[in-house]
């Protein structure tokens, strides 16, 4: 209640001095009382938004050049993240976040792209290892697609390697059509892990990122320490320009999942 009445309030000091006859104004006034309710009214609003929990509402600061669009939680040592994500891995184990339908989807989009050509692709955090398992089922024969897992006991999981992705692998350099993940926010520093992934796409491969709301700042945490929301993921990529990536277009997931506007998956190119 105390959270909708602060932006009521906020709204209020917008509309009513947003929506001022400025000609008449200034004839009284003068360009300095213009500068001066304009700076009164972002003083207000800086103070009144430090009241609006940043974990429901994402505010940005419209009169900054450069708006902070990603955060992360940052860790002590590497080490840390490093138990943590294994320690996570093994109680969530058994837990499927991947849908075959929408890797059906990612198919028909490969498919399409490459002219129905066997492929090489690779999942990053696949847990039970089920993404890599549905490519091979919808891509043509010979396809070849492994995953990533950094839980104990992963080379055990079929087509599964037990590796970190936020780490460099010399042997993956340019050897992958495709990269697919719905793990990224569980990168310890996803634009330096993003940089990593692109580097092991061949020229013109793509990165599918299988978004969810809950990628953003709801549900972030030691765990999930990368928080982007869905609406900013595009734009953020073309603030890494050194990445040299770039959001094509977007799928829409399939079923219930995809009702949910907040949920897209991405189809991001390798510029080159």
């Amino acid at each position: 209640m105390i959270k909708a009445f602060i932006l009521r309030v906020q709204k209020s000091i917008s509309y009513r001095y947003g929506r001022f006859n400025y000609t008449f104004f200034i004839q009284k006034k003068g360009i300095l009382g213009i500068n001066f309710v304009s700076k009164f009214i972002k003083f207000v609003s800086s103070i009144l938004v430090k009241f609006v929990s940043k974990k429901y509402y994402s505010v940005i600061d419209l009169s900054s050049k450069n708006p902070p669009l990603y955060s992360k939680l940052n860790y002590n040592e590497y080490k840390d993240y490093l138990s943590t994500q294994i320690i996570g891995n093994d109680f969530k184990k058994n837990n499927q976040a991947v849908n075959e339908e929408d890797i059906e989807i990612i198919s028909v989009f490969l498919k399409n792209k490459f002219n129905n050509i066997a492929l090489s692709g690779i999942c990053h955090g696949t847990r039970g290892g089920y993404e890599q398992n549905f490519f091979l089922k919808y891509l043509p024969t010979n396809t070849k697609v492994i995953g990533t897992e950094i839980g104990n006991n992963s080379e055990k999981i079929e087509n599964t390697v037990n590796w970190d992705f936020n780490i460099e692998n010399k042997e993956w350099i340019k050897k992958f059509d495709f990269i697919y993940s719905n793990s990224h926010d569980h990168s310890y520093d996803l634009k330096k892990t993003l940089k990593i992934w692109a580097k092991t796409l061949k020229k013109d491969g793509y990165l599918f990122l299988d978004h969810m709301w809950s990628h953003g700042n709801l549900l972030q945490n030691y765990l999930d320490p990368s928080s982007l929301e869905t609406e900013y993921l595009p734009f953020q990529l073309l603030k890494w320009k050194d990445i040299n990536i770039y959001v094509e277009c977007i799928l829409t997931p399939y079923g219930r999942k995809g009702e949910n506007l907040r949920n897209q998956i991405f189809c991001i190119k390798k510029n080159g």
